[in-house]
């Protein structure tokens, strides 16, 4: 890898933030080859004896969600995203990527305690592209896309959201889903609160975008991965709306490798790429002790 790949004109976006002093992850279940069943069943034990959920959690790193499913969080401790940039000069971290460029998950982002809780995530198809005005990202069964419009660290945010989403489908978890949907499936709910914020209260947005939240918060030097997830909802648990389905396989996602190659007409040439690696978690943190439970399971 080149310097210029490292860097964005010579600063590397990990010196630019101020050193990255945390780290944020995504949501899997018990279904996932990395689950510590051991402590699942201790964290079960524990709530049925009444303690409280915060603390079962920090002994055991599982809570149980809105939609009544057991999770824990996959740290991205070590995780790099990557992004191609386009323009002359300096773009700026905050400024608009303008790139296009399409590969999979892998070629953007090197998290490999993800890839093994979800075997495939890192073959999804995925795209930095144009994408319609006020659309940040979109998961179909063609893949991941994120806007070229977005700042390298507005993608990082949005590709955390979205892989997300591909955690919940695979879990079984509680999905998101979009304004139209959110009106056939909750009308009266819709209705009073209107779609947009219907669609935002749903259990799956909100664990997308907890994601999202956390690993802007970790980028910013945040211990947030010793945070209880459970209270960084936007939207309280008990208002959340819940859209359920059975568990689909991580292959749903990988129809886009067979499609034609993405061409993007008129698309400037890239300059450089905009790298962010998230560092180690801080020693004697809580989120520390829930890694070792993690590695237990990945062993």
């Amino acid at each position: 890898m080149s310097d210029q790949d490292r860097e964005v004109n010579g600063v590397g976006l990990g010196t630019a933030l101020g050193g990255l002093g945390a780290a944020a992850g995504i949501f899997a279940g018990e279904s996932s080859p990395v689950a510590n069943l051991e402590k699942l069943k201790e964290a079960k034990d524990l709530i049925a004896q009444g303690m409280d959920p915060e603390e079962v959690w920090k002994a055991t790193g599982w809570f149980e969600g809105r939609d009544r499913n057991w999770k824990f969080e996959i740290p991205e401790a070590g995780a790099t995203f990557r992004f191609p940039l386009a323009g002359e000069g300096d773009p700026g971290f905050d400024q608009p990527m303008q790139a296009t460029s399409a590969g999979r998950v892998k070629h953007f982002v090197d998290f490999p305690q993800a890839f093994e809780a979800f075997p495939g995530m890192a073959d999804i198809r995925m795209t930095q592209r144009p994408l319609p005005t006020g659309m940040h990202g979109m998961l179909s069964k063609m893949g991941v896309a994120v806007s070229k419009d977005r700042s390298p660290l507005e993608a990082a945010e949005t590709t955390a959201h979205e892989l997300e989403h591909v955690a919940q489908e695979v879990s079984g978890h509680g999905l998101g889903g979009t304004t139209e949907s959110v009106e056939h499936m909750f009308p009266e709910v819709t209705a009073e609160r209107g779609a947009f914020r219907a669609y935002q209260d749903l259990a799956g947005e909100q664990d997308a975008e907890l994601v999202a939240n956390r690993l802007k918060r970790a980028l910013g030097g945040e211990d947030v991965y010793s945070e209880f997830p459970m209270k960084g909802y936007t939207t309280p648990p008990s208002e959340q709306l819940l859209h359920l389905k059975a568990p689909v396989p991580i292959e749903k996602y990988l129809q886009g490798l067979s499609a034609p190659q993405t061409v993007f007409p008129d698309s400037p040439p890239i300059t450089g790429h905009a790298e962010m690696r998230v560092p180690p978690l801080r020693e004697g943190s809580t989120a520390l002790k829930l890694m070792s439970l993690l590695k237990r399971a990945l062993r």
